[in-house]
């Protein structure tokens, strides 16, 4: 894995990018929306998008390496390494996606104003 280092500690460039990616989306988000009440509301989807999109992309990782996983023994370290170990892009999207519908039902929110504001957001 790529990464540099900031005096002792090193930094994954991966995850650089992942938090350069939701800055800007939350940027991306603030800027346009004049009404607080719509941006707090957009806020918290994104959030909970946000928490769907990594939920996603860690069990479908999982699925993914079921086969591994069933072969070896289970032991504490297998688990956090499974743990620790990687994301699949499509899970975050669809766990995004999912999430945004889920939380947008629950709330009551019209899917299609959230969607042309939140839906670039998934792309950054």
């Amino acid at each position: 894995m790529t990464s540099f280092a900031l005096g002792k500690i090193q930094i994954p460039v991966y995850g650089l990018c992942l938090l350069a990616g939701i800055f800007f989306s939350f940027v991306y988000l603030a800027l346009p929306t004049r009404d607080k009440d719509m941006l707090e509301d957009s806020l918290l989807v994104m959030v909970f998008c946000l928490l769907g999109a990594g939920l996603g992309a860690k069990i479908l990782y999982l699925l993914v390496e079921a086969k591994n996983i069933v072969r070896q023994q289970v032991t504490f370290s297998m688990i956090l390494g499974y743990l620790k170990g990687g994301f699949v892009f499509y899970g975050g999207l669809f766990g995004a996606l999912g999430t945004f519908k889920i939380v947008c039902k629950i709330q009551k929110f019209d899917t299609e104003v959230f969607g042309k504001n939140l839906l670039p957001c998934f792309a950054l």
